[in-house]
């Protein structure tokens, strides 16, 4: 009975310092939801004329919805629909005889949140088989888009909206009742029980990480609809010289 008593708090203390060793170690991994599909080649979707796209500086509140209004212009420059791409456009701030078809403006707005009675379970009672680190926490990251799209030469306009959905899977050592403290890991303390609910929030770490992982599909994705959605726009006229001094 006391060999069995002291290996189970051998047990114990090896599992209280291996998450302490192993630091932040974690895994992130971000998958689009709904309807999500491959992000084909965005030449086949390509208005017949090859306008002067002008993408005006986005509406954003932070870092992260500032780069993922990045890769939506990036992802346009690199679509070859256009014979030109001018990102930052501000009207009245362009060379002289600078003529431009067609400006886009993107509004990003990033909802973050997490199934907080999942992750509790996972963190608490799924502390003694180390769900944390095989199973992960599960959280949200949802993208509100409005693009407003002009057609510059007839002033004519047309909005297109986008709300796009990604399941973030995390798994980490370095959580809840993986911190790395030693009395946490006596999982039917309070102390245990309670630093569960604690840290099923997101922080800048995961943003960071979050936001690299669906940077590329977000922009793509986000390219295509803008170039589809173009022939709401009158057609593109044939764009005059610019006069001569």
């Amino acid at each position: 009975m006391r060999a069995t008593m002291r290996s189970w708090l051998w047990a114990i203390l090896l599992a209280a310092f291996v998450p302490w060793l192993c630091g932040c170690a974690h895994s992130l991994e971000a998958k689009r939801g709904g309807s999500a599909s491959p992000i084909l080649s965005l030449a086949g979707a390509c208005p017949r004329s090859r306008p002067i796209l002008a993408i005006a500086s986005p509406e954003v509140k932070d870092k992260f919805e500032l780069a993922l209004a990045e890769s939506v212009a990036d992802a346009l420059g690199h679509s070859g629909c256009f014979s030109q791409v001018l990102q930052n456009y501000q009207p009245g701030r362009i060379p002289a005889g600078q003529l431009v078809d067609l400006v886009v403006q993107p509004k990003i707005q990033i909802v973050y949140s997490d199934n907080a009675a999942q992750n509790w379970a996972t963190q608490w009672p799924g502390v003694v088989v180390f769900s944390t680190w095989w199973n992960g926490l599960l959280y949200y990251l949802d993208v509100d888009t409005a693009v407003s799209m002009t057609d510059s030469r007839s002033g004519k306009g047309s909005d297109l909206a986008s709300k796009d959905h990604y399941d973030i899977h995390y798994s980490s050592g370095s959580r809840g009742v993986f911190s790395g403290s030693v009395v946490g890991w006596f999982v039917l303390t309070g102390v245990a029980f309670l630093s569960a609910l604690v840290p099923t929030y997101w922080d800048d770490d995961m943003r960071l990480d979050a936001n690299q992982k669906i940077r590329e599909d977000y922009g793509r994705m986000m390219a295509r609809k803008i170039i589809q959605s173009l022939d709401k726009l009158p057609p593109p006229t044939e764009t005059a010289a610019p006069a001569e001094s």
